[in-house]
């Protein structure tokens, strides 16, 4: 199955988290379009993308209040467990 649509989407949703820092965030998913989305790892991103994107829009309901320094903190949390080891958490993909 393709999920390039999905991780479009998801990368889309990062783009419009924040309304003070589009073109940051818009900065940091072209990064992630050009050195992290490669062939083989749409799954894996989209799943990542989405947990970060459903994780942020709870925490910051407001988007007047994220940021992008709260986007990265949630990025660098999210992909570490308690023993500051990377993993994927588990998301249901529509």
């Amino acid at each position: 199955m393709d999920y390039s649509d999905r991780v479009l989407f998801e990368l889309e949703r990062l783009e419009n988290i924040c309304d003070r820092y589009k073109t940051e965030l818009r900065f940091l998913s072209k990064r992630i379009r050009r050195d992290i989305w490669k062939d083989g790892n749409d799954y894996v991103l989209a799943r990542i993308l989405k947990s970060l994107n459903d994780s942020l829009e709870e925490t910051y309901p407001n988007k007047a209040d994220c940021t992008v320094d709260t986007v990265l903190d949630a990025i660098f949390f999210h992909c570490r467990d308690d023993d500051g080891i990377n993993e994927v958490h588990d998301v249901v993909m529509p």
